[in-house]
């Protein structure tokens, strides 16, 4: 993978219960906590914003507070 990773899935299958975990916080923080667990198998950013986005709906759905559309503003920066 040149250093990048995989591209898969296997980090946006962990992160609905980051997003869980996290309901109660900051948006910004169940970001960078899927980001986090993503990285460890998924260093490329396609594989991590695909955590993320999976994330952010996981806190949605768990009764966090927030817009559905964060989801779609998934975007690591630098994208």
């Amino acid at each position: 993978h040149n250093g990048e990773g995989s591209k898969g899935n296997g980090g946006a299958m962990r992160a609905a219960v980051v997003g869980a975990w996290f309901a109660e916080d900051d948006p910004a923080v169940v970001w960078g906590e899927a980001v986090r667990s993503a990285v460890v198998t998924h260093a490329h950013r396609d594989g991590q914003e695909g955590a993320v986005a999976v994330a952010l709906a996981g806190r949605i759905r768990a009764g966090g507070d927030g817009d559905s559309r964060l989801v779609n503003e998934c975007r690591l920066p630098g994208a």
